[in-house]
């Protein structure tokens, strides 16, 4: 569940990006249909300062904040790495591989992290392609310039309607589900 089902309206990000409720549902389809080609343990999207944009699959005993926090500083030094080394190019992939698991982090454009988590059976190359695909897929819809619904419309930005309320409220409907 994101916060965009808890507040249905848009969501503003720290990036100065704003999602609209119909981006999320378009980016939430995304990562379900990623989840399930894939297959994925899970998929979590979050802004490059970390903060939760969206989670599907097993959470398990997983402390989301903080994975979501570690996965963009993870990325962001990664790609710190490859402009100094002179190795940067969009969509840049970091691959960890485990006995059991192997974890891709990949960019979506300027302002999100995608992680995904994986069997170790499933191939890499395979996994690779469905993440890079599903990246651009996003940068698409968040491009996008949907309109407010009827719903959203004059709605003040999350930012000014009492942010920490609704992720106090999306929070605790998130461990209660």
């Amino acid at each position: 569940m994101d916060l965009l089902q808890a507040t249905k309206a848009e969501y503003g990000l720290p990036t100065g990006i704003t999602i609209m409720a119909a981006q999320a549902a378009e980016i939430d389809r995304v990562l379900d249909d990623l989840i399930q080609r894939i297959p994925a343990r899970f998929v979590l999207l979050a802004d490059v300062s970390g903060l939760l944009v969206s989670f599907c699959g097993d959470r398990a005993q997983m402390d989301l904040v903080a994975l979501g926090s570690l996965a963009a500083s993870d990325l962001a030094a990664s790609q710190t790495i490859a402009r100094l080394t002179g190795e940067y190019e969009n969509y840049q992939l970091v691959l960890r591989q485990g006995q059991r698991n192997n974890t891709i982090l990949s960019e979506v454009g300027r302002h999100l992290v995608l992680l995904v988590q994986t069997p170790s059976q499933v191939p890499l190359g395979w996994a690779r392609m469905l993440v890079v695909q599903a990246a651009r897929q996003l940068e698409v819809i968040l491009q996008a310039s949907p309109k407010p619904t009827d719903e959203t419309a004059g709605a003040p930005p999350l930012a000014q309607a009492g942010l920490g309320d609704l992720f106090g409220q999306a929070f605790e409907d998130l461990w209660s589900s």
